[in-house]
């Protein structure tokens, strides 16, 4: 019997190849407010957290289903759902850890949890509300692991910026895809580039059937 019980996911440049927000800017003409602090985090002048406590508010009040349909016609990985159906099979929980409030797409069209990461609250498909949002994810999974008595070695993740590397250190097993940063494949303990999910869904079968 495998020791993983967990699958975690990271959301732009991994799921969604881009990023998610600033795809619906374009796609929905949302402003040039939205781009400001993305920017900014692309500068390194605010962390990840600050970038998200800055483009919540602008989201908020929207209506999501209209959003995520854009969203899934977008550069998504193919064959989530097969992905994820093998890894479920398999008894591995799967679930997005990330800061963007978009993860609601994949727990709707995929089934993937997202209560992990509850960044935001959502009532009547709009987002009302912003929660505590941590320096960095891997506070998420820490107590998530720690409230059910699971051991971050017993879960794996996948992810593609530097963001995820405590992440990566933290797991049993991590797979850095389609990354674009050289230091974010080093840590992985594999880098690979594909756009099919049930690939990266094979790898981690392959890993948590040695143990």
């Amino acid at each position: 019997m495998s020791r993983f019980k967990l699958v975690t996911l990271d959301l732009d440049g991994t799921m969604f190849r881009g990023n998610s927000v600033l795809y619906l800017k374009e796609k929905l003409a949302l402003g040039e407010e939205i781009a400001i602090p993305h920017a900014r985090y692309g500068k390194g002048e605010i962390t990840e957290a600050e970038l998200n406590y800055l483009q919540i508010p602008l989201l908020e009040g929207i209506e999501l289903t209209p959003i995520l349909k854009i969203l899934s016609n977008g550069p998504m990985l193919r064959n989530i759902r097969r992905g994820v159906h093998s890894l479920k099979t398999a008894g591995l929980r799967v679930s997005m850890l990330t800061f963007n409030p978009l993860q609601v797409l994949f727990e709707r069209e995929f089934g993937i949890d997202t209560s992990i990461s509850k960044v935001v609250e959502i009532v009547s498909d709009k987002i009302v509300r912003m929660n505590s949002i941590p320096e960095n994810k891997i506070e998420y999974l820490e107590q998530y692991c720690k409230s059910n008595g699971i051991n971050p070695r017993e879960c794996m993740h996948v992810g593609d910026g530097p963001n995820d590397i405590p992440t990566f250190r933290a797991v049993g097993f991590s797979i850095a895809l389609n990354s674009r940063h050289e230091i974010v494949k080093r840590v992985a303990d594999l880098s690979i580039e594909t756009d099919d999910f049930s690939i990266v869904a094979q790898k981690m079968l392959e890993r948590a059937s040695v143990g």
